[in-house]
């Protein structure tokens, strides 16, 4: 059995799953539910930009250039979602200091000594000022961007799932198990991957 376990959890391991204790392996066809993470799990891992809403007089080339700029330092999904999505753009020369990371909020940043704001709607808010913003798609994650003279854009990410997500999930609920989708994303955005 030691050996039938080790070997067992080596395979795992070189699939992608950490098992933490071995009579994990022992137990688990015993379970009645299942907890499946969203992001990179049952998603790729790897939102994209669906859609890119202008909001200000700013073109769709300089809004990509500035989010690029705030986002340069960042590993965030998200962020590297909008650092992919400038690539189709000319790169900007302009100067970014100041980058603060806001947790769960954004991040603050000065571009050619003004300040910008890239992250949630009420975070943009505060510096961009109360603005009347069009209604947010369901299925992707909303990221806003302004700066002290206003709002610029709102560029919608979203995640693909994975291409056996359903089929995982129906081998679960085939055997009776209760399957639980747990996300800190947009309630939203958590019922459109159910």
């Amino acid at each position: 059995t030691p050996s039938a376990l080790a070997a067992t959890t080596d395979r795992l391991l070189r699939q992608g799953v950490l098992v933490m204790q071995p009579h994990v392996l022992e137990t688990l066809h015993r379970a009645t539910h299942v907890v499946f993470d969203k992001t990179g799990t049952l998603t790729e891992g790897q939102p994209r930009l669906n859609e890119l809403v202008l909001l200000g007089g700013a073109s769709r080339e300089q809004v990509l250039q500035r989010a690029a700029a705030l986002e340069s330092g960042s590993a965030h999904p998200l962020s590297r979602a909008l650092l992919s999505a400038a690539q189709t753009v000319p790169p900007a020369s302009c100067a970014v200091d100041s980058v603060v990371h806001h947790a769960g909020q954004g991040l603050e940043g000065r571009i050619d000594g003004q300040r910008y704001r890239i992250g949630s709607a009420s975070f943009v808010a505060q510096l961009a000022g109360e603005a009347s913003l069009p209604a947010e798609p369901a299925n992707a994650t909303a990221v806003y961007l302004g700066s002290e003279q206003g709002w610029l854009a709102r560029f919608d990410l979203a995640d693909r799932l994975k291409q056996d997500a359903a089929d995982t999930i129906r081998y679960f609920k085939s055997r009776g198990q209760q399957v639980i989708l747990l996300s800190g994303d947009a309630n939203a955005i958590v019922n459109q991957v159910a």
